[in-house]
């Protein structure tokens, strides 16, 4: 199960390169239609693979489990996971569930919305997409992507809002999408202030973002933050957390499962420290481009609030997965950068040109950090039962 497990992930995201690489290549040389006809397939097959995957975590089974009630003949209300959800997904639900679609097909239509609303995010900047499907599927992202949807789906239309402030200026646009993804979950609304970050231009130092995320490491291990979380129980009522807010002590008091070091918590570090490494280098190779800047800050909130907040409940990490599409990006812009044969490199005031087989070794040690993680949860999970990291098809489960 192990190794069919990850030959299963690692031909997905083989598959998905593939056809993101034919259609760049496609668009590149004038043949538009095949372009498009990739793009759909590309699309069309992750939301399949996602339809077709089975417990990837526990907010999904929810999903699942509730949604198979709802074709049974039983109702939403019973589901208590539901009654608290925004009335425009439980619509949407109730939609599937009036003309008795298969769970595949419900299940692969919400991955169509994320996946959609990434490729939409990224659709000027297409050469990012077969660096950015390889990392999605093999990296942190698809975990996330596919258990906490509804807010998942509100952080994918988050950046492709962001997107369309940066790029067209559309406020009109920005402020229609946002409403929108309020009516799956309404703390996107907690994301509006951060619109101000369109306005930042220029990055902060990339040595002292080092220093800052060393000291935060250090600061999540000493729990120094828990003593003022309490504080937050109002808040956490007013962004759509009310029932948690009542249970605040006892969450503040609860410890993280992933405060300790262990290889996936360390590829995850290294994955945001290389970021902010290769940040100046990236600006340079695209000075124009400032959705790598807005998305690269997003990165740095997300690297230094989470280790901040290692050692409590993952529930305070809530709001931190709004920044997740925003550092899919980061690394697709830093993967791609290193395709590029005898790529430079800026490391304060040296410049330095390396090798062929310099660069190899850059490149694969770069890949290997982006890439490992799906496969190191594999590895961890292996036996435990209930596991949700094993790529297992919903025809071959039984939902419980």
């Amino acid at each position: 199960m192990l190794i069919t497990s990850i030959i299963i992930y690692i031909s997905f995201a083989v598959l998905l390169v593939i056809l993101a690489e034919n259609g760049r290549l496609s668009e590149s040389v004038g043949h538009h239609k095949n372009a498009r006809y990739s793009q759909i397939a590309t699309i069309a097959v992750f939301s399949i693979m996602c339809g077709l995957r089975f417990r990837v975590g526990v907010d999904c089974e929810e999903y699942a489990s509730t949604y198979q009630l709802l074709l049974e003949g039983g109702s939403m209300e019973d589901s208590a996971y539901f009654t608290r959800s925004e009335w425009g997904f439980r619509a949407l639900t109730y939609l599937f569930g009036f003309f008795h679609l298969p769970r595949l097909v419900y299940m692969g239509f919400l991955a169509f919305i994320e996946i959609s609303l990434i490729f939409l995010a990224v659709r000027e900047r297409k050469y990012l997409l077969p660096c950015l499907y390889l990392i999605l599927i093999l990296g942190p992202f698809f975990y996330e992507l596919m258990n906490g949807i509804r807010q998942m789906i509100a952080a994918c239309a988050m950046l492709y809002a962001m997107q369309c402030l940066i790029d067209y200026k559309d406020w009109k646009k920005y402020l229609i999408i946002l409403g929108l993804a309020a009516l799956v979950h309404k703390s996107v609304l907690v994301m509006l202030p951060f619109i101000l970050l369109v306005f930042y231009n220029k990055l902060p130092n990339k040595y002292l973002c080092l220093l800052l995320l060393f000291l935060s490491v250090m600061i999540g291990q000493m729990s120094l933050v828990r003593n003022y979380l309490i504080y937050g129980q109002t808040l956490l009522s007013v962004i759509g957390y009310s029932s948690y807010s009542d249970s605040m002590e006892y969450l503040v008091e609860t410890e993280s499962a992933i405060s300790h070091f262990g290889p996936r918590r360390i590829v995850m570090l290294l994955s945001n420290a290389l970021v902010i490494v290769f940040s100046d280098i990236i600006v340079k190779r695209y000075p124009k481009d400032r959705f790598f800047k807005v998305s690269y800050l997003f990165t740095l909130i997300y690297s230094i609030f989470s280790e901040l907040l290692i050692s409590v409940d993952l529930l305070f990490m809530r709001p931190l997965m709004y920044c997740l599409p925003f550092m899919l990006i980061c690394q697709a812009y830093v993967l791609n950068y290193l395709t590029r044969p005898f790529a430079r490199y800026s490391f304060g005031i040296f410049k330095i040109k390396f090798s062929v087989s310099c660069h190899t070794i850059i490149f694969v040690m770069v890949l290997l950090i982006f890439c490992s993680y799906t496969i190191l949860a594999n590895f961890a999970t292996y036996g435990i039962p209930d596991e949700t990291e094993m790529f297992k098809f919903y025809f071959l489960h039984q939902v419980e």
